[in-house]
């Protein structure tokens, strides 16, 4: 469309590199970046950069950025980075999202960020009007844990560090939570998560995965203790840390100087809410 590309509407647009429109109805490619400057229907396409000036509806998927100025309905894919003013529908991000008001569900590699967001699914969620607590914890591992949890009330991210006491290693711990079944301050919290010892973080000899359910009430406004079950599979690749193994394991194998095993026991703690 030459000169004029940015006063044309589209129904299908292919661009070998860069496309300019003012609307687009059905499909958008482009090789590298699309930049629409009104508003966006259909499957958007791109290398690397999706860019709507007012509202997009459909699909827009991006190896880098996706970005809509008012909002956006449906889904937005990005390798790195979706933006939007308000999201209905999907967020999905290999590192950051973010809106202002999302109905709908965000889902990053590590943050999302938003005024309101029910459904964040991210390490660090970063809600203006969500939830975030400072965790203290303590299982049938003698491993105590202080975490913070970041989200909504119903989803939340958890990062933080620990300590076990039977093989005197400093750990890392990263995981999602979920909340279920919420009424007068009580609330049922399901975890997953993943432990590493610190000393070996980039090639660790010790990973715990879990997950937990623990019941959980609020005694005050800002503090909540909770406590319950949890499951663990241990992997163990040094000595030092075979003390964490039981007789009484769900399943358990060895070989080549590893161990695997499935144990489960307790968890209990206190979050403090902010």
């Amino acid at each position: 469309n030459g000169t004029r590309a940015s006063a044309y509407t589209n129904k299908v647009s292919f661009n070998l590199l860069g496309g300019v429109s003012k609307n687009e109805e059905i499909l958008t490619i482009s090789g590298l970046s699309s930049v629409v400057k009104n508003d966006a229907k259909g499957v958007q396409l791109a290398g690397l950069s999706n860019h709507i000036g007012h509202d997009g509806r459909g699909l827009a998927v991006a190896g880098l950025l996706n970005t809509a100025k008012n909002s956006y309905t449906g889904v937005q894919l990005a390798g790195l980075v979706n933006t939007a003013s308000v999201v209905k529908g999907l967020q999905l991000a290999g590192l950051i999202n973010v809106a202002k008001k999302v109905k709908g569900i965000q889902l990053s590699g590590l943050i999302n960020i938003a005024d309101e967001s029910d459904y964040p699914v991210g390490v660090l969620n970063f809600i203006k009007k969500g939830e975030k607590s400072i965790s203290v914890a303590y299982d049938y591992l003698q491993s105590w844990s202080l975490t913070f949890k970041s989200g909504s009330r119903h989803t939340y991210g958890i990062v933080g560090a620990g300590y076990n006491q039977k093989t005197k290693t400093f750990l890392t711990r990263a995981g999602l939570g979920l909340n279920i079944l919420q009424f007068n301050g009580f609330r049922l919290r399901n975890e997953i998560s993943v432990s590493t010892d610190l000393e070996h973080i980039a090639n660790s000899k010790l990973l715990i995965a879990g997950y937990s359910f623990t019941p959980a009430y609020k005694l005050t406004k800002n503090i909540e203790i909770f406590g319950g079950m949890e499951l663990d599979y241990l992997h163990l690749k040094a000595d030092k840390f075979y003390p964490l193994l039981t007789k009484n394991s769900l399943w358990n194998k060895t070989s080549s100087g590893q161990v695997k095993q499935l144990q489960a026991g307790f968890k209990a703690g206190v979050n403090i809410l902010f």
